[in-house]
């Protein structure tokens, strides 16, 4: 499904031993060798495990996320591929007791610690109503006593129901929440949208996210099935028609320029830092690991998205092809699928 290329280095020997910076870093930690990650960051000092430990999946733990991106050094991108620790508190080496040190290899890769305040889902200028109505919109489930507002992401065609609309799943069903059926409005709720005056279609169906039964399955993505009359255009808000449905595969993702329109922050644009973090990310009432994500950062202050953005589609400016579906960001850099593994999960097809 996804377009071939020369990959620009060997993306399968970093997946082997980020998934062994896993193993040791982010398993559940007994309690007998739990420890106080929180004061330690309070008290100045990074926390990471004790050689030979491994860090509990919770908040507690310093580190928020690992993945695959260039090396930092001294705040300037190096030609260095590294696996990337993604802590909520990063201080200079000099001043870390050894015992609390990341390793600086894992596998005979080298590795980077990467500063992040944490992910959130990010649930604006793109907030009208827009007909017909076109990726990069507002849209948002029904809900009596609760308002919000997401971006629509694509036009897809599903082999049973024909074309359907593409966001995430906390977009069109509230994290596993809402049933089949669920109305979605055109803008969102957030934004003055009313049902039925707003309505445009139909929750149809979502990949797992709640209620995952795996690290591995869980995905925040979700389809909703067009209201019968509703009018649409697959061309993006500001961006317009993709020249190819095919999504940038994942090996030749790192260092891309990409852009995206959104609900919140309309059209901006970014460059891939990392093609496979496993992040924590915070959603309505949990916090959930999720797999294999990519992040986007801007050369500027301001983010690539930001609240509101969820959903949106990532694509790229060389190729003019989908690259992924944005979920969520910290205060520096925003996390997405890929597109090749959504259309993958949802067996769904790109329309345009």
């Amino acid at each position: 499904m996804a377009s071939n290329a020369v990959p620009h280095f060997d993306l399968a020997q970093f997946e082997h031993a980020k998934a062994e910076c896993k193993r040791r870093f982010l398993p559940a930690l007994s309690k007998q060798f739990a420890y106080p990650w929180r004061s330690l960051i309070q008290k100045n000092l990074f926390a990471s495990p004790r050689k030979g430990y491994v860090v509990p999946i919770s908040t507690e733990s310093n580190i928020v996320g690992i993945g695959i991106g260039h090396k930092i050094v001294y705040g300037e991108r190096t030609p260095t591929h590294s696996i990337r620790f993604y802590v909520r508190r990063k201080l200079p080496k000099a001043v870390i007791p050894e015992q609390h040190q990341l390793p600086s290899k894992i596998d005979g890769l080298p590795t980077d610690v990467i500063e992040s305040d944490g992910f959130f889902a990010l649930a604006g200028i793109q907030t009208g109503k827009v007909e017909p109505v076109q990726p990069g919109c507002s849209i948002g489930f029904s809900r009596s006593g609760l308002t919000m507002a997401g971006t629509l992401g694509a036009l897809v065609l599903d082999k049973d129901e024909g074309p359907c609309l593409l966001s995430n799943n906390h977009v069109l069903c509230f994290e596993d929440r809402l049933p089949k059926g669920t109305h979605i409005l055109q803008p969102g709720s957030a934004d003055g949208g009313q049902d039925p005056d707003s309505w445009i279609g139909a929750f149809y169906r979502a990949t797992a996210l709640r209620k995952a039964r795996s690290d591995a399955e869980r995905m925040d993505a979700a389809l909703a099935v067009i209201k019968p009359g509703c009018h649409t255009d697959p061309r993006a808000l500001k961006i317009g028609k993709l020249k190819s449905p095919m999504p940038v595969a994942r090996n030749m993702l790192l260092d891309h320029p990409v852009v995206k329109s959104g609900r919140s922050t309309g059209l901006t644009r970014g460059e891939i830092t990392d093609v496979s973090i496993d992040a924590f990310v915070e959603y309505y009432s949990d916090t959930l690991h999720l797999e294999k994500l990519i992040a986007i950062e801007t050369s500027s202050q301001s983010s690539f998205a930001d609240v509101g953005d969820s959903g949106s589609m990532v694509i790229s400016e060389q190729q003019s092809a989908p690259v992924g579906l944005v979920i969520g960001r910290d205060h520096k850099r925003t996390l997405a699928h890929t597109m090749e593994d959504v259309l993958r999960r949802l067996e769904v097809t790109i329309m345009t």
